[in-house]
């Protein structure tokens, strides 16, 4: 693990946030997807889902890890909107959740895009830059599992 001195932590103050509030992003994506696999009718989408969950969980613990390395504290929480209860319930089919889902995160390469923006606010520390472009293509597989999935589950709709 690096250790930055006080000089190089004093260049991430604006990152940190982001980064914090992007790790709580993915706590609430490994419980809504976790959620979701409880649920999934469709045996594909189910073993990707899984996959999804887990990808996120393991997302929390690499940016707490590196947060607390880069001096900042891990506050961010966001709240539930009811995503959990809804994607963790039968009242939807799973082609409605993925076409709710796509059409929320709207473009990939947008979500996927920003993601590579605040990567590159990181290049001072190659190991969280690191962490962070590995996770990135983590992103766009997921994405691009979800939305294939869609298209399949949608198709003729």
């Amino acid at each position: 693990m690096t250790t930055l001195s006080q000089d190089d932590a004093l260049n991430f103050t604006d990152v940190l946030p982001l980064l914090d509030e992007y790790r709580a992003q993915e706590a609430l994506g490994a419980q809504f997807f976790g959620a979701w696999v409880d649920v999934c009718d469709d045996a594909h989408l189910r073993g990707g889902l899984r996959t999804i969950a887990l990808r996120e969980a393991s997302h929390v613990r690499l940016l707490t890890d590196r947060i607390k390395v880069l001096g900042g504290a891990v506050e961010a929480e966001l709240a539930d909107t009811g995503m959990i209860e809804q994607f963790g319930s039968r009242e939807m089919s799973d082609a409605e959740k993925l076409a709710g889902f796509m059409q929320t995160i709207g473009s990939i390469d947008a979500v996927i895009g920003r993601l590579g923006e605040i990567a590159a606010m990181l290049d001072g520390d190659p190991d969280a830059r690191g962490v962070l472009d590995t996770i990135i293509e983590d992103e766009q597989a997921s994405l691009n599992f979800l939305s294939d999935a869609c298209q399949r589950l949608n198709a003729g709709a």
